[in-house]
């Protein structure tokens, strides 16, 4: 993990209850990112997909694997996420969660991690990117709502539009 001096975040406690739920060794492999880190990693995945007016993810005007609304599965929201994981990225691959705010500091995590604990990384925000950094794969849980899974473009999306 990064000093404390080079974390941000007004609520890093949101982060409690998710690295409590690691294992020693998930703990020593979890790492909290500082804010350099977290915009290169923002700008490596999520800022590469277009985005609406209301500067959501544009899934309407970009080719994605898959993607699961909620309210249509049988499986509960952190099953589902686990499922994905597990499917679209290497058990080893490491996985840079992104949360909707800088409120929250970006934590990377080993998929079989992020898979096992999903649960508690749902409870963390909201809205949620899992970058693989590897497999260059982006999994996005929006608002309790849906969950979609699309390969990260090779650059950035053009701005937003007006």
């Amino acid at each position: 993990m990064t000093p404390a001096t080079d974390q941000y975040g007004t609520f890093r406690q949101r982060l409690d209850d998710l690295l409590g739920s690691l294992s020693a060794e998930e703990r020593a492999e979890a790492m909290l990112l500082t804010r350099a880190e977290s915009d290169h990693f923002y700008d490596m995945g999520v800022a590469r997909f277009p985005v609406t007016r209301w500067q959501g993810l544009d899934w309407d005007n970009c080719a994605h694997l898959a993607q699961y609304v909620l309210a249509d599965q049988a499986d509960p929201e952190d099953i589902l996420l686990a499922r994905s994981v597990r499917k679209y990225m290497s058990r080893d691959s490491l996985v840079v969660l992104t949360w909707g705010n800088l409120t929250i500091p970006s934590v990377a995590l080993p998929a079989r991690s992020v898979a096992r604990h999903a649960d508690e990384v749902i409870a963390t925000s909201d809205d949620i990117w899992l970058f693989a950094i590897d497999e260059m794969i982006l999994i996005e849980y929006w608002h309790h709502d849906r969950v979609t899974i699309a390969r990260v473009p090779e650059s950035a999306a053009p701005p937003a539009r007006r």
